[in-house]
């Protein structure tokens, strides 16, 4: 029982814990002892007792002032070595009392949950994260109603055992949690623990179709950065996605929807007309932003319109195909002709007709799309039916709107080829009213293909019309079907949100089988969704990822710590987490839980890390040692105005000294600020440990994450997540110019991946905001006040 707590006696008496003591007991060969006891008083520090036998027998002896003075010197010769067996033995002790203090209740709380838990570096959150994730993949270990959720998914379900995924924001963080995963005993294949990177990449391109592939030509091409965005587009990242959502929602219903209810009033007479007037009259009531109620207006209606738009579209092809018999009738090699010259249009490629950018889906006939990937593998002569049959349909429709082909087009280049081999002006005609009934009737039939087809040319029109008014993006020109990845999130999240609403609607799990709702995207749920460093992705990708939850299970786990959001994007607030949970509204409420106890690291870089959440304009850093903690550790150091190879030979003599205090080499990583010096610092730290045969190693971008025994080194950027020993971090003056906005949180970072030893170097002074910190730091680790009877004087005994 904790000091303080109170306990009802039998009698009824109230007890109070005043005091606790911890006894190890062990015998030898003089008998039993207890042995690094600790005494728990109301007053910290605890009293630690090396051997309690000795203790009495000192007690007993005290009068003997040979023994005494011979026992003053034995204690001043331990004092060192009690000190090296608690920094040596401290790694070991860390992790334990957390997760008996929390794991309980996490484990408690139920499958189909939204939890998040926050807390500074060391608390043990991705250790209770790993361990909640191991209880509930155990189907023995889960309760009554968790299993019935399992079971509700169907037979043809994901196992559940399998059904999970876990998202990291670094290669890096990745490779480190997949070892971790190992150490609990819970299997991880790699298909499970992902950076958000590689699966928006996957997940766009395939299933979502939006981006552009060898078979999908109209696609994206999404770049490697947002280069496109304003500075401070990336500090209101919510407010960037709530505009866009309301914009692309309300371009919908209005330009694919009501405008082409407008355009069927003006083709159609008679019983079609009045039809049209009675679906007017239905959605004349629903708000525009409302899409899901819009869409499930219309599902009734779709039938009606389908025999229509069979009739027109079978029209159409049999004029198209009696136009193309009638030319190769008269010219048997027609057809080749048109295959020889397509294949001088190489350098146009498939995707001209559109540029790439979707900007007007709503002219470009599907069938066309349908076709092409399938069309795309046959031989020369279908390909160049194809491409006839699509040039004569671009160009009826081009006719019947009163526009023309673009220019370039291969559409375009192919009709000025074939010259009078067209249709005649009667069959232009017919087929472009044709074809203009038919894309108006289309998005009516079935309005889930165009909504989530055509999001990606929403969000361009988006862009242009907020660019023009000066919002969210910079000045200049924008390449047309070129988006950064955050741009890509935000696609993704409209798609996703929309997908998942209509699954889990009525009308959605009752008919999703059928011809309506199978226009639906494949979304790969799974039954549990983990984040790693939840801080590190935006919003709008927790909110991606909270989509991804599997609409039966809706079982979502995060962990985090606002202090060490090292993307200038990254979520910042509870409030943006409560923002992503609700762009979901069927997932349930968040559940915080908030970690105070830090078990990683020493009282004086516990210290260090307080100082710099504090010189950051963060806040505090609420967090405070274990009951029972001791003082083992050292002060971190500096050296400044240390530049080149003085910085390798300064953290070479710090390395030297950690072995020389602990008789052996802990896990050490070097931090620099950008890829181009890893190499260099690895080559040069390497030369001045060569004569102690320690080994240097780079781990370049990320890519890495090294062997125990190495001294690493790392960009600053990669290193989120990971544990060691020691930790130096060189050039922090360069940090500061680098990352003016965003260096503080990275030296926070860097310092709490430290559990011991911390040193810093400066190429110059220490930059100005953390000037007040540098009485904290030493020169070296073993200053004199390191040996001395520090011990005693926090209460060791």
């Amino acid at each position: 029982m904790p000091i303080g707590d109170e306990m009802t006696a039998p009698g009824g008496a109230v007890l109070e814990v005043v005091e606790r003591t911890e006894l190890r007991p062990a015998h030898d060969e003089r008998g039993w002892d207890s042995r690094r006891s600790l005494v728990h008083r109301f007053s910290p520090p605890p009293i630690w007792i090396e051997s309690l036998r000795e203790l009495l027998e000192t007690l007993d002896d005290a009068e003997d002032p040979l023994r005494s003075l011979l026992a003053a010197e034995q204690a001043d010769h331990d004092a060192m070595a009690r000190r090296q067996r608690e920094v040596l033995t401290q790694m070991a002790l860390r992790d334990q009392p957390i997760l008996d203090q929390f794991q309980d209740e996490i484990f408690r709380l139920p499958l189909e949950d939204c939890l998040v838990l926050l807390g500074p570096p060391g608390t043990g959150k991705t250790t209770t994260l790993i361990r909640r994730l191991g209880q509930k993949l155990d189907l023995a270990a889960l309760e009554a109603e968790e299993l019935v959720v399992i079971e509700q998914m169907g037979p043809n379900a994901i196992p559940h055992t399998v059904s999970w995924r876990m998202f990291s924001p670094t290669e890096l963080l990745r490779q480190y949690v997949k070892e971790a995963f190992a150490r609990e005993g819970v299997p991880a294949p790699d298909a499970n623990i992902r950076t958000w990177d590689e699966f928006r990449l996957e997940l766009a391109r395939g299933s979502l179709r939006l981006l552009r592939s060898a078979q999908r030509p109209q696609g994206l091409v999404m770049q490697r950065n947002d280069g496109y965005l304003m500075e401070g587009t990336c500090d209101s990242v919510t407010g960037w996605y709530d505009d866009f959502e309301r914009w692309q929602r309300h371009d919908f219903s209005s330009r694919r929807i009501l405008a082409n209810v407008e355009v069927l009033r003006g083709l159609l007479e008679g019983d079609a007309l009045k039809r049209v007037e009675d679906l007017a009259a239905s959605i004349d009531s629903v708000d525009p932003a409302d899409v899901e109620a819009l869409v499930r207006r219309l599902e009734g209606r779709a039938p009606s319109w389908a025999q229509m738009m069979e009739s027109l579209q079978a029209s159409s092809r049999d004029i198209i195909r009696h136009r193309l018999t009638e030319h190769l009738r008269e010219d048997d090699g027609f057809l080749k002709g048109i295959a020889d010259f397509l294949e001088t249009l190489q350098e146009i490629g498939e995707e001209s007709d559109d540029d790439g950018s979707g900007a007007d889906d709503s002219d470009r006939d599907p069938d066309d799309e349908d076709e092409g990937a399938a069309v795309a593998q046959a031989g020369r002569l279908t390909r160049a039916q194809h491409a006839y049959q699509a040039a004569v349909r671009a160009d009826a429709r081009a006719a019947s709107l009163g526009r023309s082909l673009r220019k370039g087009s291969r559409s375009a280049a192919l009709i000025d080829w074939i010259g009078n081999c067209g249709l005649s002006t009667k069959e232009r005609e017919r087929v472009g009213r044709n074809l203009r009934l038919v894309s108006a009737l289309r998005p009516l039939l079935n309005p889930v293909r165009p909504y989530t087809r055509e999001v990606a040319a929403r969000y361009q029109r988006f862009r242009r019309t907020r660019q023009s008014e000066g919002q969210w993006y910079v000045e200049g020109r924008v390449v047309r079907g070129e988006v950064g990845p955050l741009e890509v999130d935000m696609i993704l999240l409209a798609l996703l949100r929309f997908c998942r609403e209509e699954r889990q609607s009525r009308a959605g799990r009752r008919s999703l089988e059928s011809a309506f709702w199978a226009q639906l995207p494949t979304i790969p749920y799974r039954n549990q969704i983990f984040v790693d460093e939840a801080t590190d992705f935006s919003p709008v990708q927790l909110a991606c990822m909270l989509a991804l939850t599997h609409p039966g299970a809706r079982s979502f786990f995060a962990c985090g710590d606002f202090n060490q959001r090292l993307t200038a994007w990254g979520t910042r607030s509870e409030e943006e987490i409560e923002w992503a949970r609700a762009q979901i509204p069927t997932m349930p409420p968040v559940g915080f839980r908030h970690l105070s106890t830090g078990y990683r690291h020493s009282p004086q870089l516990l210290d260090l890390a307080r100082e710099i959440v504090r010189v950051s304009g963060e806040g505090g850093l609420e967090v405070e040692l274990p009951d029972g903690a001791t003082s083992a550790g050292f002060a971190p150091v500096l050296a400044e105005h240390t530049a080149g190879g003085a910085i390798s030979n300064w953290i070479a003599d710090r390395i030297l000294e950690i072995e020389r205090f602990g008789g052996e080499l802990p896990s050490i990583a070097v931090l620099v600020p950008e890829e181009p010096q890893v190499g260099v610092m690895a080559e040069e730290l390497g030369r001045a440990m060569a004569p102690h045969n320690v080994n240097v190693v780079a781990c370049y971008a990320g890519q890495a994450i090294g062997q125990e025994n190495d001294v690493r080194v790392f960009d600053a950027q990669h290193i989120k997540g990971l544990e060691f020993e020691a930790v130096f971090f060189a050039d922090v003056d360069r940090l500061a110019e680098l990352y003016p906005r965003l260096f503080t949180k990275f030296l926070y970072v860097g310092a709490t991946r430290a559990a011991t030893y911390f040193g810093l170097t400066s190429a110059g002074p220490m930059p100005s905001a953390l000037s007040e910190l540098r009485t904290i730091f030493a020169t070296k680790f073993l200053a004199a006040e390191a040996y001395g009877n520090e011990g005693a004087s926090n209460g060791n005994i």
